[in-house]
């Protein structure tokens, strides 16, 4: 007895009809029930490069051989018709750091995608056996299991006490995870100061009318531009505000030439009245660079730890200097002050102008022909000699100098010709002879 086998043709045929005229040929060698495969050129057949097949079965019904066919790529095609997944694959940015925000619409730090996303590779077989492949993009989002009003109890990372169930769903899984673990670290900042400076005269200084007045070139703001520090141990520190772009300087809230005129015989800028002179400064600086939380989040305004909500970046202002210069003008005293007499007068330290002055000298022998003479721009209000015995200035002799004699001082000449004077009072002592002590005295 002949087992049934699979038998198949060695032939190829230019089509199916063919193929199928073959297998009726084959009728009479085949048994009842016997398969054979006969080959075929079909286009379509891209697995079995344009080769298909068929299976004849000889099947014999009312004692007549009849050959039923199977076309193998019919049952490739109709298998592969409909979606297919090909590939899921995560969408990451190339510096492996994920946006904060929803893509392109002004992500943060270069980013471009959102993170759990996803995208899928399909691919669907036409009915005229082409593939199509399309891609589609999911998240993986929160989904509530609490009821959506039920409020959060506690504060835990960045989610806050009574925030809703409902509100999370609008987060990612990571996003979720992320606010959990890692509280989120604002910005401490240091607001920016400014100082001023001058290379020419000391601060407090007293010098006299006429000398050189201050200018634009002896003086000098700095600029502190601030800090922003973030204590996450990661976070670089960054400055406030942007680097200095221009200062400006005032005299006396004014213009720098304010209380002040060129003389003639030097050709210099010069103090021409008394009193003191306040310069001040202020700086302009440019915007500040962006300003970020231990996230890398940058919203504006951003929440700081010690001064509420801030622009971001600080935007491009001016400060006033949280200092001053000031230069004191005013007119020297002189008078005939040592140990040994003589009738040249001796200038005393400067003093401010602004403050009542006090003077403590020696004063020589003096008797009304060899008389002691002070010459100030201020009246003398007191003149008191030590008392050896009491250990103070408590001998008063301010009668012994009399009524002073005003006269008007030329100091200098302005660029117009015009004298610049000072009222002087000249005191000449008249109290008879006196041995020589010192004298504490006092003017305003």
């Amino acid at each position: 007895m002949r087992h049934l086998q699979l038998r198949r043709s060695n032939n190829i045929y230019n089509t199916i009809d063919e193929a199928k005229a073959a297998l009726t040929g084959q009728s009479a060698n085949l048994l009842d029930g016997e398969p054979i495969v006969v080959s075929y050129k079909d286009v379509t057949a891209t697995e079995s490069n344009g080769v298909a097949q068929i299976i004849g079965f000889k099947i014999k019904k009312n004692n007549v051989d009849t050959i039923y066919t199977l076309n193998l790529q019919d049952i490739i095609k109709k298998s592969k018709r409909g979606e297919t997944i090909k590939e899921i694959k995560r969408l990451e940015d190339t510096d492996g750091q994920y946006s904060k925000t929803a893509e392109d619409a002004h992500p943060t730090s270069g980013d471009t995608v959102s993170s759990d996303k996803y995208v899928i590779t399909k691919e669907t077989v036409k009915p005229d056996g082409q593939i199509e492949t399309t891609r589609d993009a999911f998240k993986l989002m929160y989904t509530n299991v609490s009821p959506v009003n039920l409020k959060v109890p506690e504060t835990i990372g960045d989610i806050e006490a009574g925030t809703t169930a409902g509100s999370l769903n609008n987060y990612t899984l990571s996003e979720i995870i992320d606010k959990l673990i890692f509280k989120t670290i604002y910005p401490t900042v240091t607001e920016p100061t400014a100082t001023i400076a001058t290379n020419k005269y000391s601060n407090g200084v007293s010098v006299k009318i006429g000398s050189e007045a201050l200018a634009d070139s002896n003086l000098s703001v700095t600029l502190n531009q601030g800090n922003v520090h973030v204590a996450d141990g990661v976070t670089a520190d960054i400055r406030y505000v942007g680097a200095k772009t221009t200062e400006a300087h005032t005299n006396n809230n004014g213009a720098m030439t304010t209380g002040t005129k060129v003389d003639r015989a030097n050709n210099k800028t010069v103090y021409a009245t008394l009193g003191a002179f306040v310069y001040k400064g202020t700086a302009d600086y440019a915007a500040g660079a962006t300003i970020r939380t231990s996230k890398g989040d940058s919203p504006n305004p951003i929440k700081t730890t010690n001064v509420g909500n801030v622009a971001n970046p600080h935007p491009a202002g001016s400060i006033a200097t949280s200092n001053n210069i000031t230069i004191n003008v005013t007119a020297p005293v002189s008078a005939n002050t040592g140990s040994t007499f003589s009738n040249n007068l001796v200038e005393l330290p400067l003093q401010a102008w602004t403050q009542a002055w006090t003077y403590q000298v020696q004063f020589p022998n003096t008797d009304n022909a060899n008389p002691l003479v002070i010459k100030t721009p201020k009246k003398l209000t007191a003149a008191n000699a030590f008392n050896t015995i009491s250990g103070k200035y408590d001998v008063n002799k301010l009668s012994g100098f009399g009524t002073p004699v005003e006269s008007d001082e030329t100091i200098f000449t302005d660029s117009t010709g015009s004298a610049v004077k000072v009222k002087y009072y000249t005191y000449t002592w008249k109290g008879g002879a006196l041995a020589s002590v010192k004298f504490e005295l006092k003017m305003n």
